[in-house]
């Protein structure tokens, strides 16, 4: 049976026999113990330590209201893009003077959502009421 270790200082895990280096601050864990963070760390938690230097199961840390908005700003960036994509055909169509009734008003819809997108205030990130995609 192999002996577990875990330090603190690098967040890492070695095992003795195996491990070509393993830091002084390395503390002996049971392989239960060690599955048991692997399984927890599968399952969204973090893996961090006590003071003691022990590893434990953490919940992963609030994310800042900035990189809310980065993530948001990204999303808006993306949906935008795919905006884009959907109109360019459509105006193309219309531009032509060669447009369906219905390909004109899936026009409207796509450019109203593309305004719906640019008006969002992205600085409400998580709670932003995101804009319905036309059909």
């Amino acid at each position: 049976m192999s002996d577990y270790k875990y330090s603190k200082e690098t967040n890492g895990f070695y095992v003795d026999g195996v491990s070509d280096f393993i830091p002084e601050d390395a503390v002996s864990i049971s392989e239960q113990t060690y599955n048991e963070l692997m399984l927890g760390q599968s399952q969204g938690k973090q893996i961090t330590s006590d003071k003691k230097g022990n590893p434990v199961l953490s919940d992963p840390p609030e994310a800042t209201k900035e990189q809310l908005a980065i993530v948001a700003e990204a999303k808006r960036a993306s949906l935008m893009a795919e905006a884009s994509v959907a109109l360019s055909p459509l105006q193309d169509a219309v531009d032509l003077g060669d447009s369906t009734a219905e390909e004109e008003s899936l026009l409207k819809s796509w450019k109203q959502y593309r305004v719906a997108l640019n008006r969002l205030d992205l600085s409400r990130a998580p709670d932003i009421s995101w804009p319905v995609k036309p059909d």
